[in-house]
Formats: structure tokens, C-alpha cells, sequence
């Protein structure tokens, strides 16, 4: 996967409005009719911070076309 950049999908802000993180795509994986992505978050140093979220809660970072 390399470098791809990504945002991703991580919770709700206080008023309710999704809250996206920039992070890097590590692997995908299919599970039954899901592709999941785990994704590191691009301010942590540590691959332990990474998590697996569906497809449809990530989209690409902006300029990263």
C-alpha cells in the first residue's frame, strides 16, 4: 500500500458532525461482503495506533490525487 493517503471516518465532534482523521492506508482486507482498510493515523509514531474501519468510512485525503 506504501503512502496512500487517506481520511478516515473516526467518531462525532461535540455537535454531532463527523470527525474525519488523516491517516495512511496499511492493508485491506475482505470480510464476508465488507472490504475493510487499517489505517494508521497520520500523527501517531506508533503502528499499535492503527485501526480497521470499513471502505465506506474512508475517503482520499485532500491533494492526495
Amino acid at each position: 500500500m506504501g503512502d496512500e493517503r487517506v481520511e478516515f471516518r473516526a467518531g462525532r465532534d461535540d455537535y454531532g458532525m463527523a470527525r474525519w482523521v488523516d491517516g495512511l492506508v496499511q492493508e485491506r482486507e475482505q470480510r464476508g461482503d465488507e472490504l475493510w482498510v487499517k489505517v494508521l493515523p497520520a500523527f501517531s509514531a506508533s503502528d499499535g495506533d492503527a485501526r480497521w474501519v470499513r471502505q465506506d468510512e474512508v475517503r482520499g485525503a485532500p491533494g492526495s490525487a
